[in-house]
């Protein structure tokens, strides 16, 4: 499953606090004057705006303010850093503000810490972070419980349990957290920690697509093209899956890849499904994994190349063990010292950084 899943509830909640009901010129006087509610709060509200120039000046801002001890600037500044292009992203010094905001209890923060340690990319994790998580999730902040969901979901950082992962995901979903909402629907869809029922997962794709969630749309509209708890209406669910392709989601991307390899509700074009399947595959998602490493195998939309298609194979079967009939046929034609070449090689990649 996707870690960029797990990214996104955490930046979807980048503006933790509303400022208070002045004007901007009130708030920069109180702000230029040292107060910290109003620097955090004239921080806040141009990172809402969300131009380049906005954002400027909210990490100018909410860096007085964290500088001052204020937890929920310190987040959101770490945050800030984090979702910005170049250098400043994923740099310690942006762990260090989620730690101090995190040692006065704010809950994103603990949110954040527990996820870069679930992950292994906490460099210097303090001996509260396995637990910050859990912690804020069994205080009943959205994020941490449809993060901690997704975790279980996927296995990880723990063992994987579709129970534990459907108890916390609609926790998170009942509080309209959308990317937990399409989660909890492909529980449903698989009957994996819950009963298998199409109409429950339609329901919940749904809730999760109406508040513009990729994932949701993705899955909304494949429920709508093959008539799955639903009837069956391939245009509007070729559009919802288009609409979910274009915002760079994986699941999207691949399922508009296949209508356009079948013909069904996209112009049939092997060369297009192939493109829109590598797309989704280079994000790691095991459907397109394992339909790039068929694409390879058989030739369509590419020339035939069995080195390449045992490498994303071998890929898809780390996530999905059933894709294994398909890898020992590609297998046969390659040498044992191809296989183990290929095999290092897709190792490599599996562990490097995703886009």
């Amino acid at each position: 499953m996707r870690l960029v899943g797990l990214a996104l509830l955490l930046l979807s909640a980048a503006v933790q606090s509303e400022p208070a009901p002045v004007s901007h010129a009130e708030l920069l006087r109180r702000a230029e004057a040292g107060e910290v509610f109003a620097q955090r709060a004239l921080g806040l509200l141009h990172a809402k705006r969300g131009t380049s120039e906005d954002l400027a000046i909210a990490e100018r801002w909410l860096l007085r303010a964290a500088e001052q001890g204020d937890a929920v600037a310190q987040v959101n500044y770490g945050i800030l850093r984090d979702s910005a292009d170049g250098v400043r992203a994923n740099d310690p010094e942006n762990l260090d503000w989620y730690r101090k905001a995190a040692a006065q209890g704010n809950a994103k923060a603990q949110t954040i810490l527990g996820l870069h340690h679930a992950l292994g990319t906490d460099p210097d994790p303090t001996a509260e972070s396995p637990g910050f998580l859990r912690k804020a999730a069994e205080h009943g902040d959205a994020n941490a419980q449809g993060a901690l969901g997704l975790m279980y979901m996927t296995g990880t950082g723990v063992a994987r349990d579709f129970g534990e992962a459907a108890k916390w995901l609609r926790l998170a979903a009942e509080k309209d957290e959308s990317l937990a909402q399409a989660q909890l629907g492909q529980l449903y869809f698989q009957g994996r920690g819950v009963p298998q029922d199409d109409g429950e997962a339609v329901r919940w794709f749904r809730r999760s697509a109406a508040s513009g969630e990729a994932e949701g749309e993705a899955s909304l509209g494949v429920m709508l093209v093959f008539g799955r708890g639903v009837a069956a209406d391939v245009e509007a669910g070729a559009r919802l899956i288009r609409a979910a392709a274009e915002k760079r989601n994986a699941a999207g991307q691949f399922a508009l890849g296949a209508l356009h390899l079948e013909g069904r509700g996209a112009p049939q074009s092997d060369a297009e499904a192939f493109r829109l399947i590598h797309l989704a595959a280079a994000q790691g998602n095991t459907a397109g994994q394992k339909g790039l490493g068929s694409l390879y195998f058989l030739g369509r939309g590419v020339t035939r190349d069995v080195e390449s298609a045992y490498f994303w194979a071998w890929l898809a079967v780390r996530q999905d063990p059933a894709v294994t009939p398909l890898l020992e046929t590609i297998a046969k034609e390659l040498s044992p010292e191809q296989v183990d070449r290929i095999e290092r090689q897709a190792s490599r990649w599996n562990s490097g950084p995703r886009q």
